[in-house]
C-alpha cells in the first residue's frame, strides 16, 4: 500500500488516494478516513476504489471537470 495523497476534508476527516494491491490487481482507492484517535486514521465507507487501468481516463475527467469549473468560477477550485 502506498498513500500518494492526502487531503484535509474537514477537523475530523480525510481523503487519502492510495495505490494498493487486492488479490493480485492493482487498485487505486480513494477513500474518506476518520480520525479514531489522535493520530489514528481508519477508512470509512465513503469511498471509491477502481483497477489502475482507469486511473488515466478519471484522471482526464477530473482535469476536464477542473477545467470547466474554472470557466464557470475560478475562485472555486484551489490547486
Amino acid at each position: 500500500m502506498k498513500i500518494i495523497c492526502e487531503v484535509q476534508k474537514n477537523s475530523r476527516e480525510l481523503l487519502r488516494v492510495i495505490l494498493d494491491n487486492y488479490k493480485g490487481h492493482e487498485i487505486c482507492d480513494i477513500r474518506v478516513h476518520y480520525e479514531k484517535e489522535p493520530g489514528i486514521w481508519l477508512p470509512g465507507p465513503k469511498g471509491i476504489t477502481f483497477s489502475t487501468r482507469f486511473l488515466c481516463q478519471i484522471s482526464a475527467a477530473l482535469q476536464e471537470a477542473e477545467r470547466v469549473l474554472n470557466i464557470r468560477n475560478p475562485k472555486e477550485v484551489v490547486c
